[in-house]
């Protein structure tokens, strides 16, 4: 029922993520989305969509699933983590297990490659250079499946378990249960962390340079760059798609408002927590995309003037994670490869009102480098 503005009660059509009981009960929220009563006296309701019906179970207006709050339960409640079910589970004293796990992961893993990189290019033994190009071709497989990850498609088993695996590789905090280290569940704070990642990355291959370096082995500087661009070149995708995220704004019924998709709670354009993360990722795009591919590009743009300058040794040194994969006439193909990167970053960006689309588009994206990698044989 919704009054008229001549105050009589009339029959109102139920609209879309509302169900309606009929009679004079009122509606209840669908199952995937997240409704409100904005005005009692006209019966007029704010529905958004969530995430997943998970998240947003059905029943009565403004439910959420077990340990989830908010608009959309988009939340998890303070210290609380995210757990199976769509559920938010209390935080216990084993929660900070993956955290740790993570940190040494990545302690071991910087060591092992500085380490690794040492030495003269032009003498680095056929093995070494090939666990390289195969681990660097694996990351970014699975970082092209974190872009099948954001696509607005509601993927089935076993596609969606499998894409879950990529989670970690496209910075998803939640992996680490990071909401248990943080007073509360706040988007603004957990999408700073995310673009504060390679920084602490950056610091911490610095402090095992520097620590190598007081145990008497000394990293040349060469060596320190080569290794910085891999990881780089390695988190490219998952870079682009986390500064993008603010921009991935889905419609919500009614078509008057649309939220963030991955954080539906977010009115995109609205909220002030959105202009926040719009204005960080605005500077995260210029570093990140645009600065990564502006810089591999000016470095491949002058690599045939330097390699023949006499610092042709000192170029395959400090680009070795760039140039050592390809063939010599063929040395442009990483910075192909990367903007081929850039645009499937775009894909679930530009045509996120396009699901299908999505898929057709990132699909072509991939044929045609697969077509082009099989023409020039890199």
């Amino acid at each position: 029922l919704k009054e008229t503005s001549a105050g009589s009660k009339i029959c109102a059509a139920c609209p879309e993520g509302l169900e309606c009981p009929g009679g004079r009960d009122a509606p209840l929220q669908a199952a995937g989305f997240w409704a409100e009563l904005r005005n009692a006296k006209t019966g007029t309701y704010n529905v958004i969509r969530c995430r997943n019906s998970l998240e947003c179970p059905g029943g009565p207006v403004s439910s959420c699933q077990v340990g989830r709050e908010g608009k959309a339960c988009n939340d998890c409640k303070p210290k609380h983590h995210k757990a199976d079910f769509g559920r938010c589970e209390t935080c216990a004293g084993n929660d900070f297990v993956p955290l740790i796990g993570l940190m040494i992961a990545a302690l071991v893993i910087l060591v092992l490659g500085i380490l690794a990189f040492q030495g003269d290019p032009t003498k680095q033994s056929f093995t070494l250079l090939t666990v390289t190009a195969t681990a660097g071709q694996l990351v970014t497989v699975i970082q092209t499946l974190g872009v099948l990850r954001q696509l607005s498609v509601t993927w089935a088993e076993p596609v969606k378990s499998l894409l879950q695996v990529t989670a970690l590789f496209t910075f998803d905090l939640d992996v680490v249960n990071m909401s248990c280290y943080l007073p509360e569940d706040d988007p603004v704070s957990r999408f700073l962390l995310q673009l504060a990642f390679y920084p602490v990355c950056l610091a911490v291959l610095g402090l095992v340079v520097l620590v190598l370096k007081a145990a008497k082995t000394t990293v040349a500087l060469d060596t320190f760059f080569d290794f910085n661009g891999l990881i780089l070149l390695a988190l490219y995708i998952s870079l682009a798609l986390m500064v993008l995220l603010p921009f991935q704004c889905a419609s919500n019924p009614g078509g008057l408002t649309s939220s963030m998709a991955t954080n539906p709670g977010i009115t995109c354009w609205a909220d002030d927590s959105h202009n926040i993360m719009v204005a960080f990722a605005v500077i995260g795009i210029l570093v990140y995309p645009i600065g990564i591919f502006a810089w591999i590009l000016w470095t491949t743009i002058q690599y045939p003037k330097r390699m023949h300058s006499g610092l042709g040794l000192q170029v395959l040194r400090r680009y070795r994670f760039l140039f050592i994969r390809f063939k010599a006439e063929a040395y442009y193909f990483g910075a192909v490869l990367l903007f081929r990167n850039m645009l499937a970053a775009l894909v679930p960006v530009a045509l996120i009102a396009l699901p299908a689309l999505q898929l057709v588009a990132l699909s072509f994206l991939l044929l045609l480098s697969v077509a082009l990698q099989s023409r020039l044989w890199p």
